[in-house]
């Protein structure tokens, strides 16, 4: 995925009142063993998204996953290209994400 390091992850999404934050996540390497991941956490606002019970837009740059520790070098052997894992939850909660694509 070198192709889309300058580059966005778009979704769609529609978060309830009182959603859980979550986090989207790109792995590489081969699981169990040498994972390395870059998360970005959705549901604050970062990217035009609102708990609000609309649909909404957002697109993440490629750029806010690459963090010192995931680099750009990390996009040639990408094993996973989106994850989604809730923060912290208790119980039962609701969110919806649809329209998931890479784009350069």
């Amino acid at each position: 995925l070198t192709r889309f390091a300058n580059g966005y992850i778009v979704l769609d999404v529609k978060l309830p009142a009182g959603s859980p934050n979550f986090k989207i996540t790109i792995e590489n390497g081969a699981y169990p063993n040498a994972v390395t991941s870059a998360e970005i956490i959705i549901g604050a606002g970062t990217y035009g998204e609102s708990k609000n019970g609309m649909w909404h837009s957002i697109a993440i740059p490629i750029s806010h996953f690459l963090n010192g520790t995931y680099t750009q070098s990390h996009l040639a052997n990408v094993a996973s290209p989106f994850q989604i894992r809730t923060l912290d939850m208790t119980g039962s909660a609701t969110f919806y994400v649809d329209r998931i694509y890479w784009a350069r």
